[in-house]
This record gives structure tokens, sequence and C-alpha cells, in this order.
């Protein structure tokens, strides 16, 4: 019941998950701060057009992490039609719409909510698993021009855990309710400069924030996070030679703590709180050549990233 993964012994903080081209921190519903817990997708795979998974060395392109990456592509919504489908699951219902925005545009829109639940609050006494989700995702299109498009993507996820049932044999630091909310917003700029030079642009911003709380309704554990994301991918093309390069600039911040509760009057032990802001800036430069008629091609690349 994980969705985080490891690859080739690599712990899954080290793989990133890559959105468009924008690197995603926490995108699961689980029950933050525990590790232990279950986890599921904050998306459902309608929206994805490609998945890439990079395990061996990686591309110049990528940063902050070190073992793999996955990197995914939403997909655009129908230009001909409006079009809609459902889809119900032992866990979930899900359903997606889309269709043409004008005669320039395209529009996406698809959503999930669980409801296993509710099935086991009616069939099971098990308290362990009164875990509930629900998210939604948004894409839309448009072109500026014959040779530039304009791309704004929007999700949210929401996620809680309700184990009152369990409060008259739960500790004081036991985890009774939990919630996680999730979102992204995401504005690309696709610019083919000439037939060989291609320009992509993009800003973001990620915000992410939990908390944790125990049967007397105290606060156990809370963490806010949040980014702002501005980058950059060109790629041109002259004959037998092939340069990409591109700039990425991410501002984090982030605030939290993991408190222990003792009895009254005795005031809550912090085990920890942290609270900062940082910048990682990066620029990379990958030329490639073919040879042999195109049967070959020579790729190198260099990067160059700084954290403050």
């Amino acid at each position: 019941f994980q969705s985080q993964f490891a690859l080739r012994g690599a712990e899954f903080r080290r793989i990133g998950l890559m959105m468009d081209g924008v690197l995603l921190h926490s995108p699961f519903h689980t029950v933050q701060g525990d590790a232990t817990s279950a986890s599921a997708a904050l998306f459902g795979g309608d929206i994805l057009e490609g998945v890439t998974l990079y395990e061996g060395p990686l591309p110049a392109s990528v940063s902050d992490r070190t073992a793999g990456v996955v990197a995914m592509t939403t997909r655009s919504g129908a230009r001909d039609r409006v079009r809609g489908r459902g889809s119900v699951s032992m866990s979930n219902v899900s359903g997606l719409a889309e269709g043409p925005l004008g005669k320039r545009g395209a529009w996406l829109v698809a959503a999930r909510k669980s409801y296993l639940q509710y099935l086991i609050d009616r069939l099971s006494d098990d308290d362990t698993i009164a875990f509930a989700f629900s998210d939604a995702e948004s894409r839309l299109d448009y072109d500026v021009t014959a040779r530039q498009r304009l791309k704004l993507l929007v999700m949210y996820g929401t996620s809680g855990l309700d184990r009152e049932k369990a409060i008259p044999r739960a500790g004081l630091n036991s985890v009774i309710t939990s919630d996680y909310d999730f979102t992204l917003v995401s504005i690309g700029h696709t610019w083919a400069v000439t037939p060989g030079w291609l320009a992509e642009h993009r800003g973001a911003w990620i915000d992410e924030k939990w908390g944790n709380r125990n049967r007397e309704v105290l606060r156990l554990g809370a963490e806010r996070y949040g980014e702002w994301v501005m980058s950059g991918d060109h790629t041109a093309r002259i004959g037998r030679w092939g340069v990409d390069g591109g700039y990425s600039v991410r501002r984090l911040r982030g605030e939290g703590e993991a408190l222990v509760r003792r009895n009254a009057p005795l005031a809550p032990l912090v085990a920890e709180r942290y609270r900062g802001t940082g910048v990682r800036a990066g620029a990379y430069a990958a030329p490639s050549l073919r040879v042999l008629d195109g049967r070959l091609t020579v790729r190198t690349g260099a990067r160059w990233d700084k954290h403050d």
C-alpha cells in the first residue's frame, strides 16, 4: 500500500517526481509525518500523456535528485468536441471531462473521491483504515499564435485520517485525526522560435500543509511547505549538432514542529521545530552530435547548481 518506491536500492527521497517540468515535493495522499503509513498518488492516470523513468545517469536538466527521476507530462484536452467518462473502483469514483476552448484551445478537468472509508465504517470495526481522500486536476491550453502556446495546470488534493472510534483506547500521543492539503499551479509558455529552435518557460507555485492531532484535539505535529519556481529549457538543432540548455530557480520555504504530549499540567516536549527559506538555482548545457549518418549520437552535458 505504498506509492513511494525505491530504485536500485536508493530510497524515495533521492528519486524525483516531475510534472510538466516541475519537481514535486510530496504528491501523496498519506498520513504525513508517519513513514510507515500507506500512501496513494495525488493524481489520477487519466491526465497523463506520457511517463519516462530515468534510472541510469541522469540528464543534465535534472537537479536536486541523485538516484533517478520519473518525468510525467499531462495531456491536452480534446479539440474536436466535448467528451467525458467516469469509472468506479474498490476505493474511489472518478470522472473526466474535456473539450475545445474556442478555435484555439482546449480544456480538461478530472476529479476523484474515495468512499472506501464509508464501506469499512459499516462493515468492519477496524479503525486503522479510516482514511479518505479527494483530488482534482485541470489543464487549459491556448494557442496565442501558430508557434506560441500557453498552458495552465492546476492540481489540488486533500486527505485525512479520522480514528475517533479509537479514542477510548488511544494514548496521549496517538494520532486520531490528520489532514493534508496539496496545491500546484503551473503556467507554461512554449515557443517554436525557428524550425530548429524550441523554447519552453514555466512558473509554478507549490503549497503543502498538514497537521496531526491526538484524542484531546491537541496538535502532535504540523508542517507548511511551499515553493516558487521559475525555469526554462531550450532545444536547438543545426545540422548534425544539437544543444540543450536551460535554467531553474526555486525559492523554498518551510516550517513545522513535532510535539510530545504529557499529562496536564506539564507542557508538551518539543521534539522538533524548524523554520527557514532557501534558494536553489541552477543551469545546464548539453551538446550532442550525430555521426555515422545519424545512426550514432554522442551526448555530453554539464550542470551548475547553488543552494544558499
